[in-house]
């Protein structure tokens, strides 16, 4: 009854039925129902009950094979409800109580939400702090990729997109010198920093000789370089 109520999005008769699942704890459906009430929670803005209800999933299914899917649904739900309410500054330390082996990728699901969500300043905080925990994960070109995309949706034409196209190719240099990631992943790195450098670098020509000024052709020409 409860999941046929959810399906229609009459929600609150939908928690009303899974709250009634949820008063046998021995029922084989009492994390699942627990779970979408988090759900409705979460749909209903209640995000501090919804982090709440999905850190009891998340913690009641952590150690149980069987349960698994419901465990990482759980975990995905929490990032997306912290998404609305956390700071990036203090997200690492909330996942590594949901579940220490997953924290890190929940911090990238986060960064990629914020990303999505134009949250500008949470994502690359979020991104640095990836970089930092690991220097040489195969997707560590890519976040800094996300970063000036980030940085260019910022603000048109701006210098901190330059800044962040040079910190990734000195990031692809710095790991092709040190071998530090596997012969493919280098090449993959490589060729994202000089695809992303020269279509920058061609923007800001175009836009030089269209409006004949100086600066869009100073920033062109460090990207040349």
């Amino acid at each position: 009854l409860a999941e046929a109520y959810f399906e229609h999005d009459a929600l609150a008769l939908a928690e009303r039925e899974y709250r009634t699942v949820i008063e046998r704890p021995e029922s084989v459906a009492y994390w699942y129902a627990m779970y979408k009430i988090g759900c409705i929670e979460h749909a209903l803005q209640r995000y501090g009950e919804a982090l709440e209800t999905l850190f009891r999933v998340a913690e009641g299914t952590q150690r149980d094979p069987e349960q698994r899917g419901l465990h990482r649904a759980a975990t995905k739900d929490f990032v997306r409800v912290y998404a609305e309410i956390g700071r990036s500054e203090t997200a690492y330390r909330s996942f590594q109580r949901v579940d220490r082996e997953d924290a890190f990728e929940m911090l990238e699901f986060l960064a990629d939400i914020y990303q999505e969500q134009g949250k500008h300043d949470q994502a690359i905080l979020a991104y640095h702090e990836l970089m930092t925990l690991a220097p040489t994960h195969k997707n560590v070109c890519l976040w800094q990729s996300r970063i000036v995309h980030v940085a260019l949706s910022q603000v048109a034409g701006n210098g901190e997109a330059v800044e962040q196209v040079v910190r990734l190719v000195q990031l692809s240099r710095s790991l092709r010198a040190a071998q530090a990631l596997p012969a493919a992943e280098l090449k993959a790195c490589h060729d994202r920093a000089a695809a992303i450098s020269g279509e920058l670098a061609r923007a800001y020509h175009v836009d030089s000789v269209k409006a004949e000024s100086g600066d869009p052709s100073a920033r062109a020409e460090r990207l040349y370089e």
